[in-house]
């Protein structure tokens, strides 16, 4: 029942990347489904059993309820009863699922089923969208699928966790097919994050010290291997005009960046009208932070307050939130930003932590949650307004409240040792 469980809840998450939802006077996703199903599974568990799984639940669990919750106060005071009931019954789902995610990874087998699970998954909806896109003669830019755009850096994340930890002699094909496929879809966002959580992760498992991280780059086999992939990658990524001006947008961006001031005129600059976007959405978050600073307009009422603001004819540019942050300081003011950072912060810590706090000799995968726990909070930088903002966070959460309730081992040894399943 636990090993299904594990397997079931990795089918969970993946569910939310396939960006199927109908309508049925609610708009109703195979996710919702899942996840429900989910928490009656584990009420007839808790039957079978004849006792309820009781967890310890860390900081980083009351912050991501106290930040979700304080959106559903907020709206009822600052927006409607109709979007307060909206956020609370979104809250209870991720919730639920943060609890499924928790009671599935507590021990080192049940936590390597699941990430096995996320992992060939993972990979199987990113082949799966680049196929259907090569298919229908897109052979870069993987983006007519919706949400499944994301999981091309989400299969990389984790096969550079299993190339890392070197126990399989495919980790290295599995991490250069990711790593191109996640080139060629030309998800910026998904680039941005892939670097920040592998970096973590490389980071921590060289020990956190700068000598000893120096010292594995330097090495031959990383210097070599490092090399050949880089090159593969971008001879691979330009050879197809989408992808080399998207790396060429990036530039773009720091430029406007470095010359911003409140009363910039961006129609002046020649650029992407993606990069418009987030540069005027960027001009109305701090416009609309200093009218409302502390508690913002009020939670779902993005687009009221967008409606209000013209850019030099340039307003269609700015159709939604481009960051989750921005969402949280429009709708929620630097009270909702501040719990928000504070949640995302606490979970890197922890999953550092936990990491370098491991004293099992059989413990698997808490690299992963290291690098999941930056890539979530990385990537909401540039994604805003959607479901997987807040699945990333109860990933995060999820794992770190299973960790705090692994089983203790009688005779583990007292000292660290590398993660190694």
């Amino acid at each position: 029942m636990d090993r299904f469980l594990s397997r079931y809840t990795a089918l969970c998450v993946l569910a939310l990347f396939l960006g199927v939802q109908y309508r049925i006077g609610v708009v109703l996703r195979p996710f919702d489904a899942l996840v429900g199903l989910g928490g009656l599974f584990l009420v007839g568990r808790a039957s079978v059993r004849g006792r309820i799984d009781t967890l310890t639940k860390p900081t980083v669990y009351y912050l991501f309820v106290a930040t979700y919750s304080y959106r559903c106060v907020n709206a009822i005071f600052l927006s409607s009863t109709g979007i307060a009931l909206k956020e609370t019954l979104q809250v209870i789902e991720f919730v639920l699922l943060a609890h499924l995610i928790a009671v599935s990874i507590r021990s080192s087998q049940h936590r390597r089923l699941f990430f096995r699970t996320l992992l060939i998954g993972s990979g199987l909806l990113a082949l799966g969208a680049a196929a259907w896109h090569v298919s229908n003669g897109y052979y870069a830019g993987y983006k007519e699928l919706g949400d499944s755009k994301y999981v091309f850096s989400l299969f990389a994340l984790l096969a550079f966790g299993e190339f890392l930890r070197g126990k399989s002699r495919y980790a290295g094909i599995a991490l250069l097919v990711a790593v191109v496929l996640t080139v060629l879809s030309g998800e910026r966002k998904g680039w941005v994050a892939l670097m920040g959580g592998g970096g973590l992760m490389y980071f921590v498992y060289q020990g956190r010290g700068i000598r000893r991280l120096l010292a594995g780059i330097l090495h031959p086999r990383v210097l070599v291997g490092g090399a050949v992939t880089i090159a593969v990658v971008v001879a691979v990524g330009l050879q197809f005009e989408y992808v080399s001006r998207q790396f060429e947008t990036i530039g773009d961006v720091y430029v406007l960046l470095s010359n911003f001031d409140l009363r910039m005129d961006l129609s002046a600059f020649e650029t992407s009208g993606s990069n418009l976007a987030r540069l005027y959405i960027l001009l109305f978050t701090v416009r609309t932070v200093l009218i409302h600073p502390w508690f913002g307009v009020g939670t779902g009422r993005w687009h009221e307050a967008l409606a209000d603001w013209t850019y030099s004819g340039k307003s269609r540019y700015m159709i939604g939130a481009h960051s989750e942050y921005q969402r949280f300081t429009v709708e929620n003011g630097l009270t909702g930003l501040t719990l928000y950072v504070l949640a995302w912060g606490v979970a890197i810590r922890d999953s550092v932590r936990r990491y370098h706090g491991n004293t099992s000799s059989t413990e698997t995968r808490r690299l992963e949650i290291v690098g999941l726990a930056l890539f979530g909070a990385a990537i909401n930088i540039f994604l805003g307004g959607g479901a997987l903002n807040i699945l990333f966070m109860a990933l995060a959460v999820g794992l770190l409240v299973g960790l705090e309730n692994e089983p203790v081992r009688k005779g583990a040894p007292t000292t660290a040792s590398p993660d190694s399943g």
